[in-house]
This record gives C-alpha cells, sequence and structure tokens, in this order.
C-alpha cells in the first residue's frame, strides 16, 4: 500500500508518501505503533491501524486523521491529460486551416480513443474527505462512490479572514 499524506499545515508543498507493506489475506499493514517518523521528511505522524480495516480488508476509516469517508478517482495527472488535449486541439486547428479536415479529424479521434484507452486502464485510488491522503494499491470496495459536492462542504476548510487596517 502507498499512502501520500497531505498536510493542511503545508500548503504549496508536495505529498509526503509512505510506502507500507499490506497483507493479502486482509491484516492491517505491518507498521510501529505510535508516532512515527516519515523518511525524508520532517513531518511526524502517528498513523492508527486499530480501527482502519474492517474484516473484509476494505479500508473503514483514514489512518492519518481518523475520518471514516472516502472518494475514488483516477489516479492519473491532470496536467498531462490537458496538455494532450490542447496539443491535439492544435494540431487540428493547424490541419483544418490548411485544407486538411479528414485529417484533422483523424487526430481529434485518435486522441478520443487514447484516452478512452487510458481511462479504461488507468487504476483507481482511494481519497479521505478530511485530510486528502490518497491510498493506492488496496482493494476498494464496488459501492465505494466518487467525489460528492455535499459530503466534500462538509469538510471544507473555511477561508482565513484578511486583516485590514
Amino acid at each position: 500500500m502507498r499512502i501520500d499524506i497531505q498536510d493542511p499545515s503545508r500548503p504549496g508543498r508536495p505529498p509526503v508518501r509512505v510506502e507500507i507493506a499490506h497483507d493479502p489475506a486482509g491484516q492491517p499493514p505491518v507498521e510501529p505503533r505510535g508516532a512515527s517518523k516519515i523518511p525524508g521528511d520532517d513531518l511526524a505522524t502517528h498513523l492508527d491501524w486499530d480501527r482502519a480495516f474492517d474484516s473484509s480488508g476494505y479500508l473503514r476509516c483514514c489512518p492519518v486523521c481518523g475520518c471514516g469517508e472516502f472518494f475514488v478517482r483516477k489516479d492519473f495527472p491532470q496536467g498531462l491529460g490537458l496538455a494532450v488535449v490542447v496539443a491535439a486541439a492544435g494540431v487540428a486547428l493547424v490541419l483544418f486551416g490548411s485544407g486538411r479536415v479528414a485529417w484533422g479529424f483523424g487526430v481529434l479521434a485518435a486522441v478520443a480513443g487514447v484516452d478512452a484507452a487510458i481511462y479504461a486502464l488507468v487504476p483507481r485510488c482511494l481519497v479521505c474527505y478530511r485530510c486528502r491522503s490518497e491510498f493506492r494499491d488496496i482493494p476498494i470496495p464496488a459501492g465505494q462512490g466518487g467525489w460528492d459536492l455535499a459530503t466534500g462542504e462538509k469538510y471544507r476548510t473555511p477561508p482565513q479572514p484578511i486583516d485590514r487596517v
């Protein structure tokens, strides 16, 4: 199992990545309990494995923050997808402008096919609503849904007031 721990006290910094061996029989991962020092970072966190997994081997509550609500998302870098779409649109526009309309539609169709293949092949990850920690390489229940706006608003941090003089 791989966990990317997002620390809200460090905005703009990349998440801390933790690799933990997971027992395939559904038992909690082997990890010393208590405050554990994350390698390569000055962040010390307590990963609570006592209540983390249910009897079926699914993640029941976040070992980082204790939240029991998760959503599923595709594990694909959105910036890369946007760059591919913008590049394909640029190439298609150049082809349309030069009178090669069939080639332009071919480029757009090819990118749509690549996008569908990527969507089908990219694995999913589980994300905690409260702390935004991401859990990869773990079993995800079949009924686990994607992002829900109402649940996301429940865990949204309120904006900080601006001091005006």
